[in-house]
């Protein structure tokens, strides 16, 4: 009786042995689902737009999902700082006219200003005669390759020679303001 009971014993060891084996084999499973689960990403989708439903995902139709369209894909851009313009203001050239003035007569002098560069904002221009300013008159902002021309009148007291000058105020980032002005010279007679 004694060899029964222990064939008993071993037999119900065993038993109780067969639903841990199986408790294990279902936990490892579950573990592995979730995982796998987990390995999915989710994409929850921004305010304003609208939640697509895909069986898929859940595996309930058997396809893949479909892939994102290319507006979904493509990363939000983020405008950088505008470029920096770079003018480059130039006195072309500098008149005046009547070409033979009198004295006590009115003379227009005149300067052609081009911007050979990037726009420029707005600026001035300043006329001298004989190192004397005589006036000062707004230069507008220009284009690439625009130009436009000032003038200011000037009445020469007496007969002689008067050399005018012109200066363009610099705007910012100018390329050079070594060509920002001009020089001619003219002789008023009686």
């Amino acid at each position: 009786m004694r060899k029964m009971a222990t064939k008993k014993s071993r037999s119900d060891n065993r038993q109780s042995a067969k639903p841990s084996a199986i408790g294990i084999i279902i936990v490892v499973f579950i573990v592995l689902v979730l995982l796998v689960l987990a390995s999915r990403s989710v994409q929850l989708p921004s305010p304003g737009e609208s939640v697509r439903e895909e069986a898929a995902f859940l595996g309930t139709s058997g396809e893949q999902p479909a892939a994102p369209s290319s507006a979904e894909e493509e990363p939000a851009v983020t405008p950088g700082p505008p470029p920096e313009h770079k003018p480059d203001l130039v006195v072309v050239s500098v008149s005046h006219i009547p070409s033979s003035p009198k004295a006590d007569s009115t003379v227009t002098m005149s300067a052609n200003v081009k911007n050979e560069r990037d726009p420029s904002e707005a600026t001035t221009i300043s006329f001298f005669v004989n190192e004397n300013l005589i006036g000062t008159e707004d230069v507008p902002a220009l284009q690439n390759n625009q130009a436009v021309k000032i003038s200011v009148e000037f009445v020469p007291p007496e007969p002689g020679v008067y050399t005018v000058s012109v200066s363009v105020a610099t705007v910012p980032n100018e390329i050079s303001a070594a060509n920002n002005g001009g020089t001619i010279s003219f002789t008023a007679t009686a």
